[in-house]
């Protein structure tokens, strides 16, 4: 018999089945669904991987698992204000055994790598502001990027010139 494919909602209303975003994702099990509400997501989330560990604000630690914001506008992981001597913060990062993450309408923000991917992903509609690289991928093969925007700025200065991803990877 199949396992089943779960869907879970994040809302900082309580109308959802968690109101954080990191019990969400460890709840989580391959090929689920976390739909995450409006809302500011800056918990600190440990972030352990095959030698070394890092502060995140997102640790995924199981494989094909889909992110879906209600609207990139609305949907923001990472802190208030960036800090420039936080050079290992991750905003969502998948753990070195994952092969795949999708990231759909959400914006991350204020992190040294926005998404931090060890495996291929799919990123579709979201937004990267004042990240020193909105998506760091140390193996991009399989990479789909669409529809995104990122905010280029160096790190602990103000956003300026706005790019607009397509695609990489193969």
């Amino acid at each position: 018999m199949a396992d089943e494919v779960r869907t879970s909602r994040v809302e900082r209303d309580r109308s959802g089945d968690f109101t954080t975003l990191q019990p969400a994702l460890d709840a989580a099990a391959r090929g689920d669904t976390v739909c995450i509400g409006p809302g500011r997501y800056d918990e600190n989330a440990p972030f352990t991987t095959v030698g070394w560990t890092a502060e995140t604000r997102a640790a995924v630690k199981v494989d094909s698992l889909v992110l879906i914001g209600t609207d990139c506008n609305a949907v923001v992981v990472g802190p208030a204000q960036f800090d420039g001597s936080a050079v290992d913060l991750r905003g969502i990062a998948m753990v070195r055994e994952l092969t795949h993450l999708t990231v759909e309408s959400l914006t991350v923000e204020n992190a040294w790598h926005g998404l931090f991917a060890f495996g291929s992903a799919s990123v579709r509609s979201a937004t990267f502001r004042t990240c020193d690289s909105g998506i760091f991928a140390l193996t991009p093969t399989g990479m789909q990027v669409s529809s995104n925007r990122c905010r280029v700025a160096p790190a602990g200065q103000p956003a300026g010139a706005t790019r607009h991803g397509s695609r990489f990877g193969g």
